[in-house]
């Protein structure tokens, strides 16, 4: 991420910012180790159905914005 961000436009470097931002702000407050659980578990059982993106796919659309 450091090394994209080096080398991306400054309107593609705002906008992994608000992504990021608007995400950090939203998840602010600590979570119970049973909501942590079940977020881990959610994102396997995703990973899992194949609702996923590789690394060079993810550049690839982000080159788009």
């Amino acid at each position: 991420m450091h090394k994209f961000i080096d080398v991306a436009e400054d309107a593609q470097v705002k906008a992994i910012y608000t992504l990021l931002a608007d995400k950090v702000d939203a998840v602010q407050e600590r979570v119970s180790i049973e909501q942590y659980n079940k977020e881990i578990a959610a994102s396997e059982r995703e990973y899992e159905a194949g609702r996923y993106i590789t690394h060079s796919e993810f550049v690839k659309e982000m080159k788009q914005w």
